[in-house]
């Protein structure tokens, strides 16, 4: 990452933080994707990513959900495939087609270039979802989503028990970061429960310092991690074995990262 965790946090919330929590939503004012309610699957959820790491935000009051994609994730392993007469054959193949003999040189790149070998199946995977619960209940009122199109800042915001709650999600190109900042304006409002997981093939840690998941993708994949490192204004937090918790707190920036072994041997697989 270009810039350390702490000055991506500290940056990140008072940006944040600066932004109005209410208004900009005249018609016409900037391109914006809003609805009046949470994302019930995935094709309703709304994207935002840099090209190498994205997430799906489905955008619910008690249960928010990021799908969460890193591009080099695979399952399977790298295979050598080609066959080792191709170019001993390619210019008898060429020769033939130069003299009309269609079927000869088909035949003849079929027996001596197509490949083989079969090949274990591989296949992309996903990197895993970040759920959070919160505290708060279902009960919400003058709920919206959105997506603006010129910030790439994926927004939700709703009222419980006179309460205002704001989660706020992008993706930083320069620190290939996935920020999500949560607040409430009732003063030690925001309590939850955060959890790092993934269908298969994964282990994840939690500290009261951060999340990491560790794993290796089926097949003999890749090795992947996957960390997030928090920001808590505020509150008191509680590292379990079932997840990351927060109490009483204003305001909590996550800073999420993930890296793989794509690259071969000796590629690092750490986040940060």
């Amino acid at each position: 990452m270009q810039t350390t965790r702490r000055q991506l946090l500290q940056g990140v919330g008072a940006a944040l933080t600066a932004r109005p929590l209410t208004g900009q939503t005249g018609a016409g004012e900037r391109p914006v994707l809003w609805y009046k309610a949470a994302a019930r699957e995935w094709t309703e959820a709304l994207p935002i990513g840099n090209g190498n790491l994205g997430a799906m935000v489905f955008g619910g009051v008690e249960q928010e959900r990021l799908q969460l994609n890193e591009h080099s994730l695979w399952s399977g392993h790298p295979v050598e495939i080609d066959s080792p007469h191709t170019l001993e054959v390619l210019p008898k193949v060429r020769q033939l087609l130069f003299d009309g003999k269609y079927m000869e040189a088909q035949q003849l790149a079929g027996q001596e270039m197509m490949v083989r070998t079969r090949v274990p199946a591989s296949s992309y995977q996903t990197l895993g979802d970040l759920g959070i619960s919160f505290d708060h209940g279902a009960a919400a009122e003058e709920y919206r989503r959105e997506l603006d199109l010129d910030t790439a800042i994926a927004r939700t915001e709703y009222r419980v028990a006179g309460a205002r709650f704001t989660r706020e999600v992008f993706v930083s190109q320069p620190d290939q970061a996935i920020v999500l900042r949560m607040a409430c304006d009732k003063p030690e409002g925001l309590s939850f429960t955060a959890r790092l997981t993934r269908p298969a093939d994964a282990q994840t840690e939690y500290a009261v310092d951060g999340i990491v998941m560790r794993g290796k993708a089926a097949n003999d994949g890749v090795a992947f991690e996957c960390r997030i490192a928090p920001r808590v204004e505020g509150g008191k937090v509680e590292a379990t074995p079932g997840g990351w918790r927060v109490t009483g707190a204003n305001a909590v920036t996550f800073v999420l990262a993930a890296a793989t072994s794509y690259q071969g041997k000796g590629a690092t697989t750490r986040a940060w």
